[in-house]
């Protein structure tokens, strides 16, 4: 009885501290995710891509699902970083988070275009270039991809 008794409080205690411990949690795990982004930012400074997309690789992957702006803008961190450092699939897969969460701009675009004719995704790269072109008619880059891509066998 006197067993039970004790592990009733204890059981009381720990569930009244669980909201703290949870809070102190979630703050961690994000600050780790703010760190390794301030890290990436400085080997990207410094012209160190490969070590800066493994900072952002590692942030992306401690930032929750549900913060899908800040995973967005991550992904842009890393497809440039995957982009200068020669590692065309890896960032072709960065940019296409960074499109899917709606984080993408015109020039990000035209980046993952001229990636995807690097892969030989001549079709979709199309697909990309015609899509840049409907927002910005006149781009000489969209056009020269466009054309570059429908010239492809």
């Amino acid at each position: 009885m006197n067993n039970t008794l004790f592990i009733y409080k204890a059981l009381r205690q720990f569930a009244h501290h669980l909201p703290v411990l949870v809070i102190a949690l979630a703050l961690f795990s994000s600050c780790g995710a703010d760190r390794n982004f301030k890290k990436g930012e400085k080997y990207l400074a410094l012209g160190e891509y490969f070590d800066a997309a493994t900072e952002f690789k590692q942030a992306y992957t401690k930032t929750p699902a549900k913060e899908r702006e800040r995973r967005g803008q991550i992904a842009l961190k890393m497809a440039a970083s995957y982009d200068k450092s020669l590692q065309t699939a890896k960032a072709v897969a960065a940019y296409r988070n960074a499109v899917r969460y709606k984080q993408a701009s015109s020039s990000d675009y035209l980046a993952l275009g001229r990636l995807l004719l690097k892969t030989g995704s001549y079709k979709e790269a199309a697909q990309i270039f015609e899509m840049v072109l409907d927002s910005m008619p006149n781009n000489a880059l969209a056009q020269n991809g466009l054309e570059a891509a429908r010239k492809a066998p």
